[in-house]
């Protein structure tokens, strides 16, 4: 697991595909004031995953940051029993079965973070988590930063999804916008706070310079 800042921020990666194209899964780890840890779109379970959680402390909860991040959940369920799991109340109507606690009601665990809804999206209904202590913006798929791929023919695919060469919404999360007006909302929210790196659940993080990045990855619906 890769650090990010010390005893507060680490992430770690794995390869997936999605629909054939080579997107990765990107799972980042956040100790709040208190010492918890929290963690955001989890890779998939492994003994090897947990061994390195468990080193870092207690994990007290898990985000599910959107509707379509929802893969490998339901794997650190039986594992940690005493964690909370959080997700949107759509989230929480796609899994009934799930252990799913709404956001609303975490205000003493998820108290470090601002979330940001982006709206206008009832299909994807994501989440945004901005962490002010280190400075961090958590995503999903509101834009993917995927490195340059290691085949002609999966470039093809990424060009042709719309990802690739520069942070940047996929076509799919476009075309889900139904409410031009209130996603615009939404963005510009986000562009009120301060941050510097974002950790997106696909591709690399941006280490520095993040509002810049989300501003210019977003620009078409700011103007």
């Amino acid at each position: 697991m890769k650090t990010l800042l010390e005893n507060t921020l680490w992430t770690e990666f794995q390869p997936l595909r999605v629909f054939g194209l080579p997107l990765g899964r990107r799972m980042a780890v956040v100790r709040t004031s208190d010492g918890r840890l929290v963690v955001f779109s989890p890779v998939r379970f492994s003994k090897e995953v947990r061994a390195q959680l468990d080193t870092l402390g207690k994990v007290s909860a898990f985000v599910v940051p959107s509707r379509f991040h929802d893969l490998f959940f339901d794997e650190y369920f039986p594992v940690y029993r005493d964690a909370v799991f959080f997700g949107s109340q759509a989230s929480i109507n796609d899994h009934p079965t799930w252990p799913l606690v709404s956001f609303e009601k975490g205000a003493s665990l998820l108290a470090d973070f601002s979330i940001i809804p982006l709206k206008g999206m009832p299909r994807v209904e994501e989440h945004l988590f901005l962490h002010a202590r280190s400075r961090t913006l958590f995503l999903a798929d509101a834009f993917f930063n995927l490195p340059k791929p290691s085949s002609l023919l999966a470039g093809l695919m990424l060009q042709l999804a719309g990802i690739g060469n520069r942070p940047t919404p996929s076509r799919l999360f476009r075309s889900l916008i139904k409410d031009r007006d209130a996603f615009r909302a939404s963005i510009e929210q986000v562009l009120l706070h301060d941050f510097d790196r974002i950790v997106p659940g696909h591709g690399e993080v941006v280490e520095s310079q993040g509002r810049q990045v989300f501003r210019n990855a977003f620009h078409d619906y700011l103007t």
